[in-house]
């Protein structure tokens, strides 16, 4: 039996390595915050737009938006309270279309002819539209009813974005209410969640991949980090599927496109540390996104030799903080229940310090501390955090290298580390915390962390952060996996 009402709750995203590099095909560091874009998906009318009055159409009335269709999918968003959508599902379930209208490359094409590819609601349109593509693959039944899209990701006085990724939330959230909404899968055959295999059929892979397959319907050519950690609700290691290959197999009805292995594609879930300690600082300035990757672009071609060099170091240092990672997880397993505390985390690493390979720091603190094995194991455990703290400060570094390398072909004001997001990095180093730009750079967000910060040390953060006009946002990362908070009424 099918919900009435079903309500799901996305997070945003930070980077926390690999920006620009993972564009390339190069890994990445992406973590889910604890912001949330809801979706609500119910038999009643919309939620929110119609209830103070009448509301507007995209302005595309045409029969196929299904205006006025007993049996429609209607959209609406507290982004864009004048607008809706409506999408005809007889549209979907029509048996006489051939396999081919069930593809990306069928919604590119509806979306273009009904010219709502650059309307407010477009995103979620093409989301949804991607999702009932599937389901009628699947030969599950389609509902009408209205799909209500709510967003604690931006500003709530301004409206201003904070570039925590809502477009791409907004995709997960549209996709994956939908799927509950209409009964996919049954609870009993609910595929179980894979640690690291993207190959597989586990429901947040399937829903990663339906996503990417919106994106091929817009032409969005973004990496799909943002919706890899909104689809799995944790932190990730993710490497970008094969463009060339997606481009080229966009026309294949979407059941077969989801149901192969994707070139290159790797998603590797993982749990911070609990005493890693983030805090995230915005510079209350939209990030000129467009313009820096049009500016790398331009880069890339012109300078593709140091443009690599930027990629291959930015690599070594995601892989250096995975190793790290390994050998922290593979300490919990041995020593269940540890607590880490006492002076050594008393001594973070401070900005600007010659590079020290805390891996070895940990393996000989365990070799030279045998008869004293609390130590031993304090030491160990610490010496694989602040491994990882150092990899955030030199990842910083070379950002600061590509931001200057591009500073003579953008205006100063779209630089990637700008003055204000200097200013939040400098205010942390002064704090002994590592810190940097979290994104695209050119505005919105930089993030801090440090090793079970203190009080004190946290206040003073935030004082510094205010008096150089940095607003310090009360959300930071989500360390852990993050159970999708669906509501079924």
């Amino acid at each position: 039996m099918t919900p009435d009402r079903v309500t799901v709750h996305v997070p945003g995203k930070l980077y926390l390595l690999g920006e620009y590099a993972v564009v390339e095909g190069y890994p990445a560091i992406v973590a889910p915050v604890s912001r949330y874009l809801t979706a609500t998906a119910s038999e009643d009318g919309p939620r929110g737009p119609e209830e103070d009055g009448p509301c507007e159409s995209d302005g595309n009335e045409s029969p196929e938006s299904g205006m006025g269709s007993p049996r429609a999918m209607t959209l609406a968003s507290s982004l864009f309270p004048d607008q809706q959508s409506r999408i005809d599902l007889a549209e979907y379930e029509d048996r006489h279309q051939g396999p081919a209208a069930l593809s990306p490359q069928a919604v590119r094409d509806s979306l273009a002819r009904r010219k709502t590819g650059k309307a407010p609601l477009a995103t979620v349109e093409a989301a949804a539209r991607i999702c009932l593509a599937f389901l009628v693959s699947q030969g599950i039944d389609l509902r009408p009813g209205t799909v209500f899209v709510d967003s604690d990701l931006d500003d709530c006085v301004s409206g201003r974005k904070y570039g925590f990724g809502s477009s791409g939330a907004s995709i997960v959230a549209v996709i994956s209410v939908l799927l509950e909404f209409c009964g996919w899968p049954s609870k009993e055959k609910t595929p179980q969640p894979s640690s690291e295999n993207p190959g597989d059929a586990s429901r947040e892979v399937i829903v990663y991949k339906l996503a990417m397959a919106t994106l091929l319907a817009l032409k969005d050519n973004g990496s799909g980090g943002d919706i890899a950690v909104c689809s799995f609700g944790r932190p990730l290691c993710y490497s970008r599927p094969s463009r060339g290959w997606l481009q080229k197999n966009r026309a294949l009805p979407i059941a077969d496109l989801v149901a192969l292995p994707w070139p290159k594609l790797v998603i590797k879930p993982f749990d911070l540390a609990p005493e890693l300690d983030f805090f995230i600082g915005w510079t209350g300035s939209p990030a000129s996104s467009s313009h820096l990757v049009q500016a790398v672009r331009v880069f890339k071609e012109s300078h593709p030799r140091d443009f690599r060099s930027y990629c291959k170091e930015t690599e070594k240092i995601v892989e250096s903080f995975m190793r790290s990672q390994q050998e922290v997880e593979s300490f919990r397993l041995k020593h269940p229940g540890f607590v880490c505390g006492g002076d050594l985390l008393k001594n973070p690493v401070p900005a600007g310090r010659e590079k020290v390979d805390h891996t070895d720091d940990a393996r000989q603190a365990g070799e030279d501390d045998q008869d004293c094995p609390a130590f031993s194991s304090q030491s160990s455990y610490a010496a694989l955090l602040l491994a990882q703290i150092r990899d955030i400060d030199d990842a910083r570094i070379q950002m600061a290298h590509l931001s200057a390398w591009l500073a003579t072909m953008v205006p100063a004001a779209d630089r990637i580390e700008t003055d204000a997001l200097t200013d939040l990095i400098e205010s942390a180093n002064e704090l002994s915390l590592a810190a940097k730009v979290s994104g695209a750079g050119g505005g919105d967000c930089g993030i801090a962390v440090g090793l079970q910060v203190t009080e004190e040390t946290r206040a003073r953060l935030r004082q510094k952060w205010l008096e150089k006009g940095v607003t310090p946002l009360n959300c930071s990362f989500v360390k852990s996996a993050h159970i999708m908070g669906t509501q079924v009424f």
